[in-house]
């Protein structure tokens, strides 16, 4: 297997990440009792939709096509054990909890998958991802100790 084919392997695999965190978020937007947690959810998957946007960038620049599954991002909550008519009862806190945990592995998974690649712009932009993702890490922990009042 080439170079090539191992950074497109990745970001490929990055790509489906970013669209399961998408779907994720989108689900529990759709499923959470409070409007406010709607919101914030909601706002978690449209930046996990651009992310998404930006591997397939990567991939583009390198002359590949990225198939067109818009109709495939569609929320299912029921992927992720959310009935259709049940809401999920969580507060601000356990979303924040949640988002924590969710941004902490997508840094590490950047992180590690940029010291694999070999392409250049490749390893440019996991890593401007991996950072992206160390800001909203920190956002929401700052946001927990504002909570608490830290």
């Amino acid at each position: 297997m080439g170079e090539l084919e191992v950074d497109v392997e990745i970001i490929e695999y990055a790509i489906n990440r970013e669209k399961h965190a998408y779907n994720f978020y989108k689900a529990l937007s759709e499923h959470v009792t409070s409007e406010r947690l709607s919101e914030v959810f909601a706002a978690f998957a449209e930046e996990e939709k651009g992310h998404k946007e930006r591997l397939e960038f990567e991939l583009m620049k390198q002359g590949l096509t990225v198939r067109d599954d818009s109709d495939s991002e569609e929320a299912n909550g029921r992927e992720y054990g959310l009935e259709e008519g049940v809401k999920v009862d969580m507060d601000y806190e356990d979303a924040l909890v949640v988002a924590i945990s969710k941004e902490d592995l997508a840094f590490r998974f950047y992180v590690e998958q940029a010291g694999k690649v070999s392409e250049k712009g490749s390893k440019e932009v996991l890593l401007a991802l991996a950072q992206e993702e160390a800001r909203h890490k920190l956002r929401f922990e700052q946001e927990l100790e504002l909570l608490h009042g830290e």
